[in-house]
C-alpha cells in the first residue's frame, strides 16, 4: 500500500484499506493522520466517517468517535 503514489493514493477506497490495515496494526495515531484530511475533503462519505470514529475510539477519544457515528448516521 506504501507504493501507491500520486493521485490514487489519496483515493477514498485506497485511503480507507491504509487506515484498516493500520488499525490492524494498532497504528491508530497514523490511520488519524490519514485520515482526518479525508474526512474533511468527502465530509459525506459514511464508511470513511464510522472508520474514522473507530479510530478514535481505539485513540480513547469517545466523545469525538460519538459525533463522527452520529455524523456517518445522519447520512
Amino acid at each position: 500500500l506504501d507504493r501507491i503514489e500520486g493521485p490514487m493514493a489519496h483515493d477514498a477506497d485506497v485511503v480507507d484499506l491504509k487506515a484498516r490495515a493500520l488499525n490492524r496494526l494498532a497504528k491508530y495515531a497514523e490511520a488519524e493522520k490519514l485520515l482526518e484530511p479525508m474526512v474533511q475533503k468527502e465530509p459525506r462519505n459514511a464508511r470513511l466517517l464510522a472508520l474514522f470514529a473507530e479510530t478514535l475510539i481505539y485513540l480513547k477519544r469517545t466523545d469525538d468517535a460519538y459525533d463522527y457515528l452520529e455524523r456517518a448516521l445522519a447520512i
